[in-house]
């Protein structure tokens, strides 16, 4: 029998369906038995985990070990956790475990590292306590990328909102802002943008490219990464038909 894949969701549970249903379409099946085996533990009571970081709001630690405990419990062989923010945990969450708790930075890093030029620079959007943290900045700059972030303001009012207006449920609104951040990032300079928040993931559902810029998905490149720990090879995105 297949490996049991686990995945901590819930942060937030739109993100976690978008991780789900891009999983779903990178495996190449024929009939139900074809893909693989997933348990699903959603949790969006979780403490804001950007507020954690900025030291405005509870910790989520023990949650999130509690969550990752869950699943090994249930016979998950590999844990994926389709929230950027939640990674500045991943130490821990990580000794805490048996069995490997996929990272999703590391996923999206190795993503540009196969796809981008050295040197070449690097927009990140992302939650502003996924930023604080350098969760992207560090290994990008250690490997040789440029890694931008716009300032403050423009991320308060183009990523921060927008990011909001997915856990709302409004979508269209939440393109708008983000459109205007991608814009942003094109106009400093980069030509490749790193969605280093899932809810980024769900408005971009299966665009490569917006405004010039090449798109790096975060729950794209986990559900890749799970897949291969797994022992299965991802298709290839250019088969995967928008219209699907």
């Amino acid at each position: 029998m297949t490996a049991l894949l686990g995945v901590f969701g819930g942060m937030g549970p739109a993100a976690t369906v978008d991780f789900l249903d891009k999983l779903t379409k990178l495996i190449p099946a024929a009939c139900d038995q074809d893909h693989l085996p997933v348990l699903t533990f959603s949790d969006p009571t979780l403490p804001d985990r950007s507020a954690a970081i900025e030291g405005r709001g509870e910790s989520p630690e023990l949650r999130l070990i509690a969550g990752i405990r869950l699943l090994e419990a249930a016979g998950a062989k590999a844990i994926a956790i389709p929230c950027n923010t939640a990674h500045y945990w991943h130490t821990v969450m990580t000794d805490a475990s048996s069995v490997p708790v996929l990272s999703t930075i590391d996923a999206t890093a190795e993503a540009v590292a196969r796809n981008v030029a050295v040197t070449s620079r690097i927009g990140v959007l992302a939650t502003e306590g996924t930023i604080l943290a350098r969760l992207y900045q560090r290994p990008l700059i250690e490997a040789g990328f440029i890694a931008e972030a716009l300032t403050p303001s423009l991320r308060a009012q183009f990523c921060d909102a927008g990011l909001r207006k997915v856990k709302e449920g409004k979508i269209d609104e939440a393109r708008h802002l983000l459109t205007h951040a991608l814009q942003e990032f094109h106009r400093a300079g980069c030509r490749h943008v790193i969605l280093g928040c899932t809810e980024a993931s769900v408005v971009a559902g299966l665009e490569t490219t917006a405004c010039g810029v090449e798109l790096i998905d975060s729950n794209l490149s986990l559900a890749r990464k799970a897949l291969r720990h797994l022992g299965r090879e991802p298709i290839e995105f250019r088969e995967i038909s928008v219209d699907a």
